[in-house]
């Protein structure tokens, strides 16, 4: 009877049983599978090792319970990964070996042929006499010991009496869970408990991660694969090798790794010096490499516990004890929302910016969709920006019925490129709005922009979520309005300063701030001298109904709360410490990775200055053997979490076919490829900074 573990799903209809659902393979492939298929683990002895998926006992010694149960599960696949693998074992008890690896085998061959089944079975890599090397699937098979013999018995069976089957040759390696360690495991807990460990320079073999196995074997299923394939990494490399290469992906030491030799053991049984193999016929077959052995090695790098307890995050707030006295303080006050606190902050921000009129609102995204909506333009019309950007951006002209159009960075800075702005104003005349982004903190080409947007008559939003403390020049800020109608800003907690969530619109243009007001507070004007219906309000000269106010538009509950704006205030005071203290990280890193010939950084013009929102590295991937998810998993692994800023607009499935003009984003396609944004932010530390360089130069040092 199959036990249903908690998360059983009826969604899935084909179903795999895996024998031998303990082993050290199955509990990885388990992990990677139960989302594709139903599957249900056997287990003979070790039922704890699968009780937290479908699982039922099966003995595959005796035929007639072995058939029984399998009829009961109407499986679509068996996976066969049932074995006696120690190879030792198997020379001191052939009758065992010979039972499990071959009897076994040959059981679960015939129910599968009787009931028509697909079988996959799991051999080995043991199979040759180790005198060549990369053995491909039609190599002379010369066994050397029981362990070897076993397998090759059921292999030929299965071959000879099937037709609907799948032969993986393989040599996998893990992490052991709560299974007993293995070979990977003995390296890392060695390594890191300070243990010299001895490895054979004379033993070869082309090993691949349980993840990486059942990944490939999943996809074969689908395919419908049949015969005999070679699954293992492409790479041929010696045990004292693969044990380097671990150790410096984890960052351990690798003068504890001393070389042996399997010719000076004597003690062991007789195995082969070269079990690699040929790669060949599955990479022809997939379409795609099956990858390195440090591909592989990386593949275990989310299943480990991090190096660091507290991870670094690319970018967090920064909260002082007067900041939290600032909030109790309202907390304890009369007003928490639509309060004196809120008005405070907003002259205090535009007074730092330099513009005439500043308008809180509940987020960034809040502020974007009504300094659009103030504009009140007819449907259809378009807006210009960027495709380095976050949706709301897109968003803020999808939800005013405007349509998106992109216009193609430079790559310098990541921002709106002003002279490429020229051509796709060619393209499409109806462009009524433009909104640059200055992403990173970097700086838009404004004055450009403003004379182009002049010629024709176009509204200029600014979209500085990055940008508070930037400069256009040594004079003005980004928020000044200077070159724009409108510039919205974000106290996000990674922005340069917060208020948990947050946003600011600052403009020069008094009926665009009466607008606005309006708009972030469901359309209602609460001030008589702008009453449109007067006479609902005042009665007579002596009879005014305090109560009154009006609706006068659409509008939304984009408010910030005066506990919001007291964190404001309070951080507002410290923006120049925050900015100052981005500069000095932005110079360490400047100066980290400035000769390094495949990172590339951002030039900003030299009359600017940025607010160092974010640090972007451009790593040429092409010119080393790993690609970026890669990186950012080795560098998670090592304690940095780092984000790839931005997905480019146009791949986002519902604005796909809603913005025009992507194909022209060339330079963003390129940037997108090579962008990682790692950490900066108040209280990052030099040695940290120092650490993630490293890390990240160590990396490419090692794979280029």
């Amino acid at each position: 009877m199959i036990k249903k573990s908690q998360n059983y799903s009826q969604k899935l209809n084909k179903k795999i049983l895996i024998i031998g659902g303990s082993s050290f393979f199955s509990l990885g492939f388990l992990r990677e599978s139960t989302s594709q298929y139903n599957v249900i683990a056997s287990y003979f002895k070790n039922k704890k090792k699968v009780k937290s998926f479908n699982h039922i006992k099966i003995d595959i010694k005796n035929y007639k319970n072995l058939k029984k149960s399998i009829i009961s599960i109407n499986p679509d696949i068996i996976i066969n990964a049932a074995g006696i693998t120690n190879v030792d074992d198997c020379e001191k008890n052939y009758n065992k070996a010979y039972q499990i690896n071959y009897l076994g085998a040959k059981n679960i061959a015939q129910i599968c042929k009787n009931l028509k089944i697909k079988l996959v079975h799991l051999s080995t890599d043991h199979l040759f006499d180790g005198k060549k090397r990369k053995y491909t699937e039609n190599d002379k098979i010369t066994p050397l010991n029981n362990y070897s013999k076993s397998k090759l018995l059921a292999e030929d069976y299965i071959k000879k009496n099937l037709n609907n089957f799948l032969i993986i040759r393989t040599n996998f390696f893990g992490v052991g869970y709560n299974h007993s360690k293995k070979f990977f495991d003995f390296i890392i807990e060695r390594l890191k408990r300070k243990k010299k460990i001895y490895l054979f320079d004379d033993v070869f073999y082309s090993p691949i991660s349980i993840p990486r196995l059942s990944k490939i074997i999943l996809i074969m299923l689908n395919k419908n694969a049949k015969g005999l394939f070679n699954v293992v990494s492409d790479e041929r490399i010696s045990k004292f090798k693969f044990g380097i290469l671990v150790s410096k992906i984890f960052g351990l030491d690798t003068k504890l790794i001393k070389k042996d030799r399997l010719s000076n053991r004597g003690d062991l049984t007789l195995r082969p010096k070269d079990m690699s193999l040929s790669t060949k016929k599955i990479n022809k077959f997939l379409n795609f490499s099956t990858g390195s052995v440090s591909d592989s090695i990386l593949d275990l790098l989310p299943s480990l516990k991090k190096r660091k307890k507290e991870s670094i995050s690319y970018g967090r707030q920064f909260i002082s004890n007067s900041d939290i006295k600032n909030v109790k303080d309202i907390l304890k006050s009369n007003f928490l929302t639509q309060g004196p606190k809120t008005i405070e902050f907003e002259k205090n921000f535009a007074k730092y910016v330099g513009a005439k009129y500043a308008v809180s609102v509940s987020s960034c995204s809040a502020g974007l969709l009504i300094a659009v909506k103030s504009f009140q333009l007819k449907k259809n019309l378009g807006m210009i920006t960027s495709p380095n950007t976050f949706v709301s951006t897109a968003n803020s002209a999808l939800y005013n019925n405007l349509k998106v159009i992109l216009s193609d960075i430079d790559e310098n800075t990541g921002c709106m490129s002003a002279n490429k702005l020229k051509k796709t104003l060619r393209k499409f005349g109806n462009t009524k709005i433009i909104m640059p982004v200055h992403f990173a903190g970097n700086v838009c080409d404004m004055k450009k922009i403003q004379r182009i947007a002049k010629k024709k008559n176009i509204y200029i939003i600014e979209d500085a979520a990055h940008a508070l403390g930037s400069k256009y020049d040594k004079n003005n800020m980004v928020g000044s309005c200077k070159y724009s109608d409108m510039t919205v800003f974000s106290f996000h907690p990674v922005k340069t300063i917060t208020t948990g969530e947050g946003g600011m619109i600052t403009t020069n243009n008094y009926q665009l701030y009466k607008k606005l007001i309006l708009l972030r507070s469901h359309g209602i004007e609460k001030f008589p001298s702008y009453f449109i219906n007067k006479s609902k309000f005042k009665k007579s000269i002596f009879n005014e109904n305090k109560w009154y106010y009006e609706m006068q538009i659409p509008g939304y509950h984009f408010r910030l709360t005066d506990i919001q704006s007291a964190l404001g205030v309070s951080q507002l005071k410290k923006v120049n410490s925050f900015l100052k203290k981005r500069s000095q990280i932005t110079k360490i890193y400047d100066q980290m990775f400035k000769e390094n010939r495949i990172i590339k950084i951002f030039k900003n013009k030299s009359n600017q200055s940025s607010s160092n929102h974010l640090y972007v590295i451009r790593v040429n991937f092409k010119k080393i053997s790993k690609n970026k998810s890669q990186l950012m998993e080795f560098l998670s692994f090592h304690g940095f979490n780092t984000q790839v800023h931005y997905i480019p607009l146009y791949y986002h499935p519902y604005l796909k076919n809603k913005v025009f003009n992507a194909p022209s984003c060339i330079s963003m396609e390129r940037y997108y490829n090579e962008a990682l944004s790692i950490p900066i932010y108040y209280s990052l530390k030099k040695r940290e900074q120092i650490e993630v360089s490293e890390l990240i130069k160590n990396f490419i040092n090692q794979f280029r």
